[in-house]
């Protein structure tokens, strides 16, 4: 089974003293997702277009990438394990096991988590299991309409300072890529990393990505 990420980015408002929830610039959106919603409606069924679409202005990064998720949130680890100082490590080193939700989420989230939750309560989908872990679904829905339940784990949240101190031109041990190489230097991550970075400016600890993951 497959397993995805579910990420929103909020930034810290000194002056408010409180988060609030950031979209991507244009710039920064996805661009199979953007070339996605360009395409003409008879080209999708099923109401596709308005999806890719609501993806495309809300969703930093949506792509599947099992090296970054693993770095990220120690998720999805390559069954390789390298023994070290007598124990087993992940063959990847994770910049933060999995801490949960942060306690003052932005009042943008909290309320897509209450209108979702608010719809599976009605029956139209399946209510994710709402505390430490509760991944985000980007405005198009905590719920699904199919039978199966869905897998919710591994919510954690990262500042932008912890992303940009991590080490990403390391190499796993005995591995001839770097991390970035793995993740794939064009990947759309790294993009998403740079349009963070200069989101953040010279605060990276006031901007975070909040994120979840689903099987």
């Amino acid at each position: 089974m497959g397993c995805d990420i579910h990420l929103v980015v909020e930034q810290y408002h000194t002056e408010e003293q409180q988060w609030h929830r950031v979209f991507p610039p244009e710039r920064c959106r996805d661009l199979w997702l953007v070339s996605q919603a360009a395409l003409p409606p008879d080209q999708h069924t099923g109401g596709m277009n308005a999806r890719f679409r609501s993806h495309a202005v809300v969703e930093w990064y949506p792509s599947r990438n099992y090296n970054l998720f693993a770095i990220l949130a120690d998720v999805r680890q390559p069954d390789q394990r390298i023994v070290r100082h007598g124990g087993e490590s992940p063959a990847f080193n994770v910049i933060q096991y999995p801490r949960g939700l942060p306690t003052d989420l932005s009042q943008e989230v909290i309320d897509l988590a209450e209108h979702d939750a608010s719809e599976c309560e009605e029956g139209r989908g399946h209510e994710p299991p709402f505390g430490d872990d509760c991944p985000f679904y980007n405005d198009v829905s905590f719920c699904t309409d199919e039978d199966e339940s869905v897998d919710w784990h591994s919510s954690s949240y990262l500042t932008v300072k912890e992303l940009l101190e991590f080490d990403w031109d390391q190499h796993r041990r005995g591995i001839a890529e770097s991390y970035r190489e793995e993740i794939g230097t064009g990947s759309h991550w790294f993009k998403v990393l740079q349009c963070l970075s200069e989101l953040a400016g010279d605060f990276p600890e006031y901007v975070r990505i909040v994120f979840g993951f689903d099987n």
